[in-house]
């Protein structure tokens, strides 16, 4: 277990400067739950700009972390190409997590800026009722083909799906 050694304090100075590298530096070998946390003690202005500090692609993950609560006020706070970018970014499942906690004119600003097929993604896994099986899944899979060998499985994996969030089961059709 380890311990948060981050809090809101320690960023201030650099808050306050508007020091986006400071910030990226500061943060860069912090765990994503423990920069979560310190969101969680900023206000919804401060937390967007931390976020904004981070590399694209960790603006994603960290979002996806916030508690629903914490999204929905920065997603007030972040303006619309901004919450479209990290919106875009986000695990399948996140993103329909997020639209569930979205008022409908934060809806209405978001869903408009994903592709066509992205936005069917986000309405066919949010039509799911909280607590099945529905709401917590996602589209975003890697299919193999049946005659590759192990070696070349992997391999194929690692291409098609280098930022996949889990696989579990590896389906044999024979």
């Amino acid at each position: 277990m380890t311990t948060a050694t981050l809090s809101a304090p320690d960023i201030r100075p650099q808050l306050s400067s508007d020091d986006r590298p400071a910030i990226a530096a500061r943060l860069a070998h912090e765990h994503t739950a423990d920069i979560a946390a310190l969101l969680g003690d900023l206000s919804a202005e401060e937390g967007a700009r931390v976020l904004l500090a981070l590399p694209d692609p960790r603006q994603a993950d960290l979002f996806g972390y916030l508690p629903p609560d914490l999204q929905s006020r920065m997603a007030h706070v972040l303006d619309r190409a901004e919450m479209a970018r990290i919106f875009g970014a986000m695990a399948h499942d996140e993103r329909a997590d997020l639209v569930d906690h979205l008022t409908e004119a934060q809806r209405a600003a978001l869903l408009p800026g994903l592709a066509q097929a992205e936005r069917e993604d986000v309405r066919r896994l949010s039509a799911y009722p909280d607590g099945t099986v529905g709401s917590v899944m996602t589209s975003d899979y890697a299919t193999i083909p049946p005659d590759l060998t192990t070696v070349q499985a992997v391999a194929h994996l690692r291409l098609v799906a280098p930022d996949a969030e889990t696989i579990y089961t590896f389906l044999c059709a024979r």
